[in-house]
């Protein structure tokens, strides 16, 4: 630990990920040169066996990785076969190549209970609705889907599949 006063070497104090024009907050920011419209939890062309169209019929999209990983918990505990999937941040759009895999699938998407979350499930709602798929939303009064999960709350109290 430095002495008070002493300053670190900059090559420490640095970080290994650059600030990006206005984006001062280092949340959840893409790499340069890549796209953050993919759904997490789909397998993008080339990698997917056809498990999804045989065996999974219902799709639980969610906002954000916390909410991803409430999904997935929700799911393990139920004995439903529900491919849990999640957009990372309210500003993206289900990426057209990807909207293929809603088509004909009974998908609930769950938004997040602020201004850019609800923006973000009707989006994501008229974009698989529009591929084909049979949509569900859910809005959520407080707190995110991992917060409403931490608390407690079982797939039996939420119902969403």
């Amino acid at each position: 630990m430095p002495r008070a006063g002493v300053q670190k070497p900059a090559e420490l104090t640095a970080s290994p990920i650059p600030l990006t024009a206005t984006l001062s907050d280092r949340k959840s920011h893409s790499l340069r040169g890549s796209s953050k419209s993919w759904p997490v939890g789909i397998l993008p062309p080339g990698f997917e066996e056809n498990w999804l169209s045989r065996h999974c019929h219902k799709i639980l999209l969610a906002e954000g990785g916390p909410d991803y990983l409430a999904a997935c918990q929700l799911i393990a505990e139920s004995a439903e076969n529900v491919l849990p999937v999640a957009m990372l941040g309210a500003s993206a759009t289900i990426c057209q190549d990807a909207l293929s895999y809603f088509a004909g699938k009974h998908v609930t998407v769950v938004g997040h209970p602020d201004e850019a979350g609800r923006a973000a499930a009707m989006r994501w709602a008229q974009q698989v609705k529009a591929a084909g798929g049979v949509v569900r939303s859910i809005q959520l009064k407080k707190g995110d889907l991992c917060d409403i999960v931490a608390a407690g709350a079982t797939h039996n109290d939420l119902g969403l599949f």
